[in-house]
């Protein structure tokens, strides 16, 4: 997923499906980048709002997971 103004790209989203067989497949968010210009004006929950849909719909996978980190 990708956020451009214009030609400069400002924001991405990495996602990845994971398949396990001991449980449902799984859209991870693997990783999320936002210019640093460009915080703090929705471009991360941008992403977040058109990858959850596309993960579930398109990939077939039944959930969804983004890791966390303190910092």
């Amino acid at each position: 997923m990708l956020v451009t103004d214009g030609e400069t790209l400002i924001g991405y989203a990495q996602l990845r499906v994971v398949h396990n067989l001991l449980e449902e497949d799984t859209v991870e968010l693997v990783t999320m980048v936002v210019a640093p210009g460009d915080r703090r004006k929705g471009i991360g929950r941008r992403l977040i709002a058109a990858a959850e849909p596309w993960a579930l719909q398109s990939e077939g996978a039944s959930r969804a997971a983004a890791p966390t980190q303190p910092q």
